[in-house]
């Protein structure tokens, strides 16, 4: 067992420090807030007898520092009176107590992380510890057999995680038919703080500070909870930037020169094209009359990026080809806003059905990321074996 503390913020019940008691069998671990570090005899005098009924083992020998709250007084004396051997490790030789140690630094790391993800400030820290102790108990530890959890040992019996939440969330709780008030609120917002050990219940902190205990809680897991009423949606206008901080957009950039893609006999080829201002007389006498039959067109086409190249007789006609027509030439342009451009539309909320629709999606690099991460993990589990296919067989589709 070992203290850490006290804090510079004290919780909102005056907890300067908290003190863990771990077991070393079960890795099984306690944690209580304390005002005082003296107040650690009544602490441990709790825990002594609920794991002792829990396991049907007692306590023999407990390994400690030097602090005075911890070998001395009142638990000294208690500890003597049980036969408990006292291992008190050497001045500042902290490996000596190793795992308690390694396990405050657990919960020192988990409380900064909960509080830095929600937001919350630092009179918090008390919950966010006791929370950090609770999921411990319930996750599987490297000192125990596989998928076996200090809960498990502990209490003969596999936790439920049915009820864990986002720390720090906001939360709606029940006020009881009893104390509400007739056509007024049936729920009070608040921040959701903590676990009750053997409840499914929630610890929850309302608006103004005061702390409840709760079955009946609706979370909004993907609001952080706030002490103040006022939501992060509802933004006052002195937050917002004023005109002269936003960041000046920048010029629009030249078109990038159109491309010219020839299709003889399946051969493509490109050449690159700058097109001038002086050129935009011969550009409009080359252009393609609206009345001109796309059938006289040559194997290439060359759309120059104006508007007024793409008439209304002339979409007219693109759509009444047929599509057989279209591998003779190639239409190619580097404005995407034209009439002509019709992308496909796709419901991004159903996964693809094939590959190739999967590459025609707008997020066709994502699916293919998690092909290759998919091939990789079949490789490095050795899913298959290279082989060549015989001549005289077809490979079946997956």
């Amino acid at each position: 067992m070992d203290s850490c503390g006290p804090f510079p913020v004290l919780t909102l019940h005056k907890k300067s420090s908290f003190w863990a008691l771990l077991d070393d069998k079960s890795n099984y671990v306690h944690v209580e807030l304390l005002v005082a570090k003296s107040d650690v005899f009544s602490a441990y005098c709790k825990v002594e007898a609920s794991w002792e009924a829990k396991s049907g083992n007692h306590v023999v020998v407990i390994c400690m520092d030097g602090a005075k709250e911890l070998c001395r007084g009142r638990l000294e004396a208690h500890l003597h009176s049980r036969g408990i051997a006292m291992q008190v490790i050497a001045p500042y030789a902290h490996s000596q107590n190793g795992k308690i140690e390694r396990f405050i630094r657990t919960l020192e790391d988990g409380f900064q992380t909960l509080l830095a993800d929600s937001g919350l400030s630092m009179s918090f820290w008390g919950d966010a510890v006791l929370t950090i102790a609770y999921i411990q108990n319930c996750v599987p530890t490297s000192v125990l057999p596989m998928n076996m959890t200090p809960f498990e040992v502990m209490e003969h019996s596999k936790p439920d995680l049915s009820h864990l939440r986002v720390w720090g969330c906001q939360c709606f709780v029940a006020i009881p038919p009893e104390l509400h008030d007739k056509g007024g609120p049936r729920r009070f917002e608040a921040i959701f703080v903590g676990y009750e050990e053997n409840h499914l219940s929630w610890h929850v902190r309302d608006l103004n500070g005061k702390y409840n205990f709760s079955q009946d809680v609706i979370f909004n897991e993907l609001v952080p909870g706030r002490l103040s009423p006022s939501r992060s949606s509802t933004t006052s206008s002195t937050s917002l930037p004023s005109s002269s901080s936003l960041p000046t957009p920048p010029s629009p950039t030249p078109c990038p020169p159109c491309t010219l893609v020839r299709t003889a006999k399946g051969q493509a080829f490109a050449d690159t094209i700058q097109v001038h201002d002086e050129h935009n007389a011969a550009r409009r006498q080359n252009s393609i009359h609206p009345q001109q039959s796309l059938s006289a067109i040559s194997d290439f086409v060359l759309f120059f990026a104006t508007d007024e190249l793409l008439s209304d007789e002339l979409v007219d006609d693109l759509d009444s080809l047929e599509h057989d027509a279209f591998p003779s030439f190639c239409l190619l342009t580097s404005v995407d806003h034209f009439r002509f451009h019709r992308p496909q539309t796709f419901d991004l909320c159903k996964a693809p059905e094939s590959y190739h629709e999967a590459m025609a999606h707008p997020d066709a690099d994502v699916w293919k990321a998690a092909m290759h991460c998919e091939l990789d993990s079949l490789e490095e589990c050795h899913a298959f074996e290279w082989t060549t296919l015989p001549s005289d067989r077809k490979a079946i589709g997956l």
